[in-house]
C-alpha cells in the first residue's frame, strides 16, 4: 500500500513512501508559525536530538504555541506528542494538545524518565487546514519536541534514539547526506568569548577560518542570551587591580559594545567585518573524522534542521568550554577536582572527585526577575520546588535580587545529564524565591515583590578540561609565575565554588577560601594538545586545574587566551608547523604579533624590528611634568601605565587641546601603515563601557610630512576605539603628527603607543 508522509518542519515540505499502512504527519514543534510565550530549546540537541519547545512560566499557565496543518485526506487521525516529564516524582510541566480547539489527553506527567513518546488522542478530521496548539497548562517548564499525526492506530512512534533519528530524517525529507562546507586553514569551534578571541585574530592574522557554533547568537556566556559580563584580571572588589583590563580584540568588543548596544552586536559587528572569516552557526559539532592522529574534520548537526555538514581543516581550536572536540578526538583530558597532592595546590581536596562547578541560570539577568507592586504578593514555592536543606539560611549581600550562588550541588552531571542539570538550577531558584519572600531577613523588602520570569539557559562553568604540556596550577596563580612562553596573564580570584552550591546550608559560596591573586602569566603550552598534533584550545577546556579554573575562567581572560590560540594556530598553519612546534621555535615571534595587536603580556616589551617609530625621535606641544609622562614614552614598549609609570604621552593639563605629538625619522622611510594605542582608562573592570572613557580621544588627525608640506593621512571625528589602525598608500615621510582635537571628557591628550610601518 502506498503511503504518505506529510512533513511540516524548518526545513522542508517532502513526500516519501513507506511500508506501514496509513498516512502520516509530522510537525517539528520548534518550527510553530506563532510560539506564544513558549521558547525554542536548543541547548541539548546533542542528547535529546532536537530543539524543542518550552514553556517557561511562573507557575501561572503562559500563552499558547500555534500552527496550522494541512490534512491530506479526512478520517480519524492518532495523534502523538515526544515529551518530557522532567520531574516524575511530581509531573510540574503539564500540557495538551489541541486540534482545531479540541483538547486531548494532558501531557507531561507520563511518570516516565527521559524523553518519551506519548498519546494527544485521536481526533475526527476534515481534509484541509487544521489548527493545532500547545497549551501549557501549569507554568512550570513543559516542554515538546515533535507532533505526529498518523492514520494507523497502531503505530507507535520509536523511542530509541538511533531508530528516532532515522524516521525523523525521513519525515524532514533528509537523505543523511553530509553537507561539506569546505577545506579552511583553522576551523574554531564555539563563539564564546575564547571562540570569538580566536577567530578573528586568526582571520586577522591571514588564515582562512571558519566559525562553527550552536547559538543564533554570538558571545557564549556573555552574549544577549546569557549575560555574563567581561570580568577579567582587573578583578573584584577587595582585590581590583589597576590599569589591569584586558586589551587586544577584548577591549575592542567592549568599546564597540558601547555603541552597539550589547556584547553580542559588538561580536556581530567585528566577525561580519573579517573577510577571511566564514561563520557557521547553530552548528552542533557531535564528531571529528581523523587522519591518523590528527583531525582532518568536524561534523556538525545544525541545532533547527538537524542536517549534518562537514568542516576541514588543517588547524582545530576546541572553544566548547566543555573540551568536545578534544574529547571527541580523543585528546588526554582532565574532569573534576583534582587531589591536593597531584600539583600540590593547598585549596585542593584531598581526594581526587568528578565534582564541578554548576552554571547559573541567566537571560541577561541572573537567576529570576520581579517587579514591584503596590500591594503585598503572596509567594508559596511550588511542592516540586523544595530543594533548599534543612536550616537554610545565608548572608545575602545582593538583598532580594538574586545572588551568584544559586547553584547545585556536585549530584548532576553538567556533562551526562545537562538538562537534569538545568532542571535542578529551575527547582533552586523557585526554592530560594520563596526563602527570600517568607523566611529570610528580607522578608519586608519583598513583600510586595512579584516573581514575573525565571530564565532556562544555563550559563555553564565547567566541563572537561584539555591536557597540554603544560598544566596551569592554582599555586601558579598565587606565585604570580611569569612564564617565558607566556601569552596572557591573569589576575581574579581564585573563584572556586562551593561543591555543594546550594545545598550547604550555611555556605558563602565558595569552596573552602577565595585568595587572591596577583597577576599572573598563563603560558602558551596550556592552549595545545599534548597528544593530538593539529588541536588548540581555549576557553575553559584550557589546559588548567579546577582550582586555576577558579581564576582563569573569567569572560575577558578567556578572550585573551582565545586571541593567543587563533593567531598561533595562523602562524603555525602559514609554517607548516604543529602548534607544539611552533610554540618551540617561534615564541618570540607569537609575542611580539600580540603585542602589535594591544594584547599586554607582562614584562614582554615591543622589539619588533618592522617598527620605524621604535628609533624615532619624538617631541610634543606639552607634556604632563606631573606623571612625567614624556613623549617618547609612546616607544618604550609598553602600551599602558604599569605602577607609577605612565608609558606614554599625556599633554599638560593646564594647556588646552588641541595637541600633538611628533614622530621623525632619522631619514626618510617608506610609511603605508600607522597604529595609534590611545588610553582607554584600563582600571574599571566595566563591559561594556558606557559611557566612553574620558582619557580617550574623540577627535584627532593624523598627517605625514614628505619633506616639504604636511599631507593628511587620517582623520577621525567620533573615535571610540582604544587600538587604532590606519593603513594608506605607501609616502615616502620624514616625520609623523599626530594632533588629539577633543576627548571623550578629559583636558589632555592621552597616546599610549605609536608603530609606524
Amino acid at each position: 500500500m502506498k503511503t504518505t508522509w506529510l512533513v511540516v518542519s524548518v526545513c522542508a515540505v517532502c513526500v516519501a513512501v513507506n511500508s506501514v499502512a496509513g498516512d502520516f504527519l509530522w510537525i517539528e514543534a520548534e518550527s510553530f508559525a506563532e510560539r506564544g510565550a513558549w521558547k525554542v530549546d536548543t541547548q541539548f540537541t546533542h542528547k535529546m536530538g532536537s530543539a524543542y519547545l518550552i514553556a517557561p512560566g511562573v507557575c501561572k499557565p503562559i500563552g499558547s504555541a500555534k500552527t496550522t496543518v494541512r490534512i491530506p485526506a479526512a478520517g480519524t487521525w492518532y495523534v502523538w506528542a515526544r515529551t518530557k516529564d522532567w520531574l516524575p516524582e511530581f509531573s510540574p510541566g503539564r500540557f495538551a494538545l489541541s486540534v482545531n480547539g479540541r483538547r486531548g489527553a494532558t501531557l507531561g506527567a507520563s511518570k516516565r524518565d527521559g524523553w518519551r513518546w506519548e498519546k494527544a488522542g485521536a481526533f475526527a478530521l476534515e481534509a484541509g487546514e487544521a489548527a493545532v496548539s500547545l497549551d501549557d497548562l501549569s507554568g512550570a517548564y513543559a516542554r515538546c519536541d515533535a507532533i505526529l499525526f498518523t492514520t494507523d492506530a497502531a503505530y507507535h512512534p520509536p523511542e530509541d534514539a538511533a531508530e528516532l533519528a532515522a524516521v525523523r530524517r525521513r519525515f524532514l525529507g533528509d537523505d543523511g547526506t553530509v553537507e561539506d562546507c569546505g577545506e579552511y586553514d583553522v576551523v574554531v569551534v564555539g563563539a564564546g568569548s575564547g571562540g570569538l578571541g580566536a577567530a578573528i585574530a586568526s582571520a586577522r592574522t591571514g588564515a582562512r577560518t571558519a566559525l562553527v557554533h550552536d547559538r543564533p547568537v554570538l558571545g557564549g556566556n556573555s552574549s544577549t542570551e546569557l549575560g555574563v559580563g567581561t570580568d577579567g584580571a582587573a578583578g573584584s572588589h577587595p582585590n581590583r587591580k589597576k590599569n589591569m583590563r584586558e586589551t587586544g580584540i577584548c577591549e575592542e568588543a567592549n568599546l564597540i559594545a558601547s555603541a552597539a548596544g550589547s556584547l553580542s552586536a559588538a561580536y556581530r559587528i567585528m566577525v561580519d567585518g573579517e573577510p577571511n572569516l566564514s561563520e557557521f552557526k547553530n552548528k552542533r559539532v557531535l564528531s571529528v573524522e581523523k587522519n591518523g592522529d590528527r583531525i582532518a574534520a568536524v561534523v556538525a548537526r545544525d541545532t533547527l534542521t538537524g542536517r549534518m555538514s562537514r568542516y576541514r581543516a588543517k588547524m582545530f581550536i576546541d572553544c566548547t568550554g566543555d573540551g568536545w572536540v578534544g574529547a571527541f578526538a580523543g585528546a588526554d583530558k582532565m574532569y573534576g577536582r583534582e587531589a591536593k597532592g597531584e600539583f600540590g595546590e593547598e585549596s585542593a581536596p584531598d581526594k581526587r572527585d568528578d565534582l564541578t562547578m554548576s552554571g547559573c541560570l541567566m537571560n541577561g539577568y541572573l537567576a529570576y526577575r520581579y517587579e514591584m507592586r503596590k500591594d503585598p504578593v503572596a509567594y508559596e514555592p511550588p511542592a516540586w520546588a523544595s530543594v533548599l536543606p534543612p536550616g537554610f539560611s545565608r548572608r545575602v549581600h545582593t538583598g532580594i535580587n538574586p545572588p551568584w550562588w544559586l547553584e547545585h550541588g556536585g549530584r548532576f552531571d553538567d556533562l551526562a545529564d545537562p538538562e537534569r542539570a538545568r532542571d535542578e538550577l529551575v527547582r533552586i531558584v523557585f526554592d530560594y524565591w520563596g526563602w527570600v519572600k517568607n523566611k529570610s531577613p528580607m522578608q519586608s523588602r519583598a513583600a510586595k515583590a512579584e516573581l514575573v520570569e525565571v530564565p532556562f539557559m544555563n550559563a555553564r562553568r565547567e566541563g572537561y578540561r584539555l591536557v597540554g604540556d603544560h598544566v596551569l596550577t592554582g599555586t601558579d596563580a598565587l606565585e604570580g609565575k611569569m612564564f617565558p612562553d607566556r601569552v596572557s596573564y591573569g589576575g581574579w580570584p581564585l573563584d572556586t565554588h562551593d561543591p555543594l552550591g546550594i545545598d550547604n546550608p550555611t555556605g558563602n559560596g565558595y569552596w573552602k577560601h577565595h585568595p587572591g591573586v596577583p597577576t599572573y602569566s598563563i603560558p602558551y603550552r596550556c592552549l595545545y594538545s599534548r597528544n593530538v598534533p593539529n588541536l588548540l584550545f581555549a576557553g575553559r577546556c584550557a589546559s588548567i586545574t579546577h582550582i586555576a579554573l577558579g581564576s582563569v575562567r573569567v569572560q575577558a581572560t578567556l578572550f585573551t587566551l582565545g586571541q593567543a590560540a587563533g593567531t598561533a594556530a595562523a602562524r603555525a598553519c602559514a609554517l607548516g608547523l604543529s602548534p607544539r612546534e611552533y610554540g618551540r621555535l617561534h615564541i618570540a615571534e607569537l609575542q611580539q604579533l600580540l603585542l602589535k595587536a594591544d594584547q599586554y603580556i607582562p614584562g614582554i616589551k615591543n622589539e619588533d624590528p618592522l617598527d620605524i617609530a621604535r628609533t624615532a625621535k619624538v617631541t610634543a606641544t606639552s607634556y604632563d611634568r606631573e606623571t612625567h609622562s614624556l613623549p617618547e614614552g609612546v616607544i618604550d614598549g609598553v602600551s599602558r601605565q604599569e605602577g607609577d609609570i605612565y608609558h606614554g604621552w599625556m599633554s599638560d593639563r593646564e594647556v588646552s587641546l588641541p595637541q600633538s605629538l611628533r614622530l621623525d625619522f632619522a631619514k626618510p622611510v617608506i610609511v603605508s601603515e600607522v597604529r595609534i594605542t590611545f588610553d582607554s582608562d584600563l582600571t574599571p573592570n566595566r563591559t561594556p563601557i558606557r559611557p566612553y572613557p574620558k582619557t580617550l580621544a574623540k577627535v584627532y588627525c593624523m598627517e605625514g610630512f614628505d619633506g616639504k608640506e604636511w599631507r593628511m593621512l587620517a582623520e577621525e571625528s567620533e573615535n571610540h576605539l582604544r587600538h587604532r589602525i590606519h593603513r594608506f598608500a605607501p609616502c615616502r615621510l620624514e616625520a609623523v603628527r599626530i594632533t588629539v582635537k577633543e576627548n571623550w571628557g578629559y583636558k589632555c591628550a592621552r597616546i599610549f603607543e605609536v608603530r609606524c610601518y
